[in-house]
């Protein structure tokens, strides 16, 4: 369980028909760091080398140009992990962009989704119920 029992509710984490979930916000995420606490992480780094070509910030180059930065250093993220390392189900992808969207939404941002799942299945021309489910997702928010 993560620190927003309201949202989890709302996504499902506590449905024991879904795959468990947690939220946390950037606040309880610098706490947790500072904490020493490591039981949320990235096992793989798969999600955190994307997430710093989208918007790294050159890290410890943080000298007045640094040459390693992000596409959108300043971009705010919005991370859904849908899977705990084992694979990734429709039905978790597809509450993972609802979420994504539903708090871009919340927080009035524009919004940009990567969605990496290590794979290359289906038609990709609309068709599946993942891209149908992914379309349905993004118009219920714009």
């Amino acid at each position: 369980r993560g620190l927003h029992p309201d949202l989890e509710d709302q996504f499902g984490c506590t449905d024991p028909k879904q795959t468990p979930c947690a939220i946390y916000d950037a606040t309880d995420i610098d706490k947790m760091i500072q904490d020493g606490i490591t039981s949320i992480h990235d096992a793989q780094g798969h999600g955190t080398h994307v997430t710093s070509i989208a918007a790294g910030n050159g890290g410890t180059m943080l000298f007045p140009n640094p040459i390693y930065a992000g596409v959108a250093p300043g971009a705010t993220l919005i991370v859904a992990s849908p899977s705990s390392g084992e694979g990734f189900y429709d039905a978790d992808v597809l509450n993972a962009a609802r979420f994504v969207f539903d708090r871009a939404d919340y927080m009035g941002l524009p919004i940009a989704v990567n969605l990496s799942v290590g794979g290359d299945f289906g038609p990709h021309e609309g068709t599946s119920s993942l891209e149908k489910g992914l379309y349905s997702s993004f118009y219920t928010f714009r």
